[in-house]
């Protein structure tokens, strides 16, 4: 870049697979559910020790249990798969892996409004801004149950204007658990405005969200809040819900108008579905196998290979609830479950495990068109207990 006689150069670096030691992926929200917007920053820490931000859109990304898109750092989810608990994203850099597990939350009513006792405050700002803020009923749509409206004429006064509901006047409503999301029904004026909300961590600091950045349809419309995102500390309360008209542009948007908000909702993440928790029991030699006292039949069996005892992976993983994949060209096989993404290299003592580069002490080998790994695989990077019986020479994982 030249200006005049001066030139700046800006230097670029280019990263490759094998520099790095870990590949991690940081999503704001990790709730599966169709239509959410989630957003992911990927950093690499390289051999050197330097940990550096991978651009989201460098990465090859695909997605297990669900279908999405991903752009600009981040990812929209199309369709979650019948019976899908837990999906994954995946990201491939140059060889290198990582991935992060989304889970079908809860989702537990907040606040209806249709049995509140407690009283509703309007504030405002600057001092001139006039409106009101009460629980009512007879709202089109809603003509028989109750809502939270606000009014606000912004006419008078200069610069920034802002009007407030509070809920329960300075006390707010408290929030139970950490819940990634709020959804509620908005009753939009089509003024253009610029609504919001705002809660108060445990830490006592003030977060604030956007519920719709311009108010540009009317009537009722149902809109989903991303807290995941916005640094909130839990326990919580919510404490205003408001509308916020800016001085900027001030004359493409309206200076009066009256919103409405019902049938609150938070969404809260379910625990990632850990793997099957079977009890496995093998023997070296012998094709079958017992998993929770019942008995199954093996492609191939356990074997003792240069003082290392090997398992057939596939059945482990079947066994354990996992999935796997298998790349013939690379010799590769992909294990995802529990949370996890481990990739092993027949052959190869290195392996990644949901992003860590981690090296075996002995390497997965092919047998009779089967791949087995070394025990010590299975309870290491699968996190299992495994038990060895020297007399009987019984394998047990649980």
């Amino acid at each position: 870049m030249k200006a005049g006689a001066a030139t700046d150069k800006v230097g670029i670096e280019v990263i490759g697979g094998s520099q790095i030691n870990q590949l991690k992926a940081t999503p704001n929200t990790t709730v599966l559910e169709p239509g959410a917007k989630i957003a992911v920053k990927l950093s690499a820490t390289l051999a050197d020790g330097r940990t550096l931000e991978v651009p989201a859109d460098s990465a090859k990304w695909e997605f297990k249990g669900f279908t999405a898109a991903a752009s600009g750092g981040v990812i929209t989810i199309g369709a979650v798969g019948d019976g899908t608990k837990t999906g994954y994203a995946i990201a491939r850099y140059d060889g290198f892996s990582t991935a992060f597990a989304l889970s079908a939350g809860a989702e537990k009513s907040f606040e209806t409004f249709e049995t509140a006792t407690y009283p509703v405050t309007f504030d405002k700002l600057p001092a001139e801004t006039a409106g009101t803020a009460a629980i009512v009923t007879g709202l089109p749509g809603r003509e028989t149950s109750k809502a939270l409206q606000l009014t606000y004429d912004f006419t008078a006064g200069t610069g920034d204007r802002f009007a407030y509901a509070l809920p329960n006047g300075s006390a707010g409503l408290a929030i139970t658990g950490s819940p990634s999301a709020l959804t509620l029904d908005v009753y939009g004026d089509g003024s253009n405005n610029w609504l919001r909300a705002e809660f108060k961590g445990a830490d006592g600091k003030l977060a604030r969200v956007d519920i719709a950045k311009m108010v540009n349809w009317s009537g009722w419309k149902q809109v989903r809040v991303d807290l995941a995102g916005s640094g909130l500390t839990y326990p919580a309360t919510l404490t205003k819900l408001y509308v916020v008209n800016l001085a900027e542009g001030q004359d493409e948007r309206a200076l009066t108008g009256s919103v409405a908000f019902d049938n609150l909702s938070l969404q809260y993440p379910a625990a990632v579905d850990d793997d099957a928790q079977s009890d496995i029991v093998l023997k070296l030699g012998q094709k079958s196998a017992a998993v929770d006292g019942k008995s199954v039949a093996l492609d191939i069996a356990p074997l003792l290979l240069n003082g290392t005892t090997y398992l057939p992976l596939r059945f482990v993983s079947d066994a354990l609830g996992a999935d796997i994949g298998w790349d013939q060209a690379a010799q590769k096989a992909t294990v995802t479950g529990g949370g996890k993404l481990v990739e092993l290299w027949v052959g190869k003592p290195d392996l990644l495990n949901t992003g860590i580069r981690a090296t075996a002490a002995a390497t997965p080998i092919l047998r009779s068109g089967r791949v087995l790994v070394p025990v010590r695989v299975v309870s290491t990077e699968l996190g299992r207990k495994v038990g060895w019986d020297q007399k009987t020479k019984t394998i047990t994982i649980r």
